[in-house]
């Protein structure tokens, strides 16, 4: 036989199914209310949850780098690329926010990035505050300071229009290879990177910085053959690629780098001939400057690695790092 439930069970049950139906109801009316629009503001619009403002900064920025680039442009890269690197700390950059040049902060975060990859700066590197020379000097802040790009150590802007016009890294143990997207510094006249540990070849989009002037990139690790798109480079008066394990035939294209005083292939894999426009422009150069056509030319080499000086060309020849004055 079954024992009868006790009196106070009995009313626990009662109180416990009294809250549960008080609890359907409210979730019944809730859902009436909202289903005519009182809960969205008098919208019949569905309620979708907001993105987190950080997310939402990320998503935009992505758009902008996108519009500019290309709806493909990151395509195939991964999360530690230095592209989604710089993505990644724009989105928190108070100055990106108000900034004019904000795809030309862009680049320059892609640079820091990629060429820190494997080790960082000696000097100007992320959070260093102040950023000096070797010698001490002070050039400005270091990299990715929440202040405007045009201070950051190694970096000097027009005054008038704010865009990069000269990028100076020297002995920074700058590392990695050079990247694309430095051709957007459409204005840049002075790019001097030597003696770092840049690797790689010279990436094509280099040879359309129609505004450059200076090209020193010696004593890195830079491979490859000189490619002949250098001859669009018509602005250059000075190109230093000395000190490389480049290779190959000098291109013919160099002739068109007809303002050349100052030009500098020795302690490379490189063979053929100097175009003899170069000579001849750096010989008529009527500045103060110091006149430099410098190759291996040594007539000692005997080697296929041997470059050819027109007559009264080359100011001095060299040979294993050996280097005497040309004829």
């Amino acid at each position: 036989m079954i024992e009868s439930q006790s009196p106070n069970l009995q009313s626990r049950k009662c109180v416990l199914l009294s809250l549960v139906g008080l609890l359907v109801v409210i979730i019944i009316t809730i859902g009436a209310v909202c289903g005519s629009g009182v809960c969205n503001g008098g919208s019949n619009e569905p309620l979708v949850p907001t993105m987190a403002p950080t997310s939402q900064k990320y998503f935009e920025y992505q758009m902008v780098i996108l519009d500019f680039f290309g709806e493909d442009y990151f395509d195939g890269m991964d999360a530690e690329s230095s592209q989604y690197l710089a993505l990644d700390w724009i989105k928190n950059d108070p100055i990106s926010q108000e900034d004019d040049h904000f795809i030309q902060r862009f680049v320059l975060a892609v640079f820091y990035f990629h060429t820190s990859q494997q080790s960082r700066w000696h000097r100007c590197a992320q959070k260093d505050g102040t950023c000096h020379t070797m010698d001490g000097d002070f050039i400005g802040v270091g990299w990715m300071e929440a202040s405007n790009e045009c201070i950051w150590g190694g970096i000097e802007c027009d005054d008038i229009s704010g865009l990069v016009t000269e990028l100076r890294m020297i002995h920074n143990d700058l590392n990695g290879e050079l990247p694309t997207e430095l051709a957007v510094l459409s204005k840049l006249t002075s790019l001097n990177l030597m003696d770092n540990k840049l690797t790689g070849p010279l990436p094509s989009e280099l040879f359309t910085l129609a505004s450059l002037e200076e090209l020193n990139l010696s004593g890195n690790s830079l491979s490859g053959e000189i490619r002949t798109e250098i001859g669009l480079l018509t602005s250059l008066s000075q190109m230093d690629l000395s000190s490389n394990q480049f290779l190959g035939r000098l291109p013919e294209e160099l002739s068109a780098l007809t303002g050349l005083y100052q030009f500098d292939i020795h302690g490379n894999a490189l063979y053929g001939r100097i175009p003899q426009a170069i000579c001849d422009s750096a010989n008529s150069h009527n500045q103060t400057e110091e006149i430099i056509v410098k190759a291996d030319c040594f007539e000692e080499a005997q080697s296929r690695d041997q470059v050819d000086c027109p007559k009264s060309g080359c100011t001095e020849c060299c040979f294993q790092g050996e280097c005497i004055p040309g004829e």
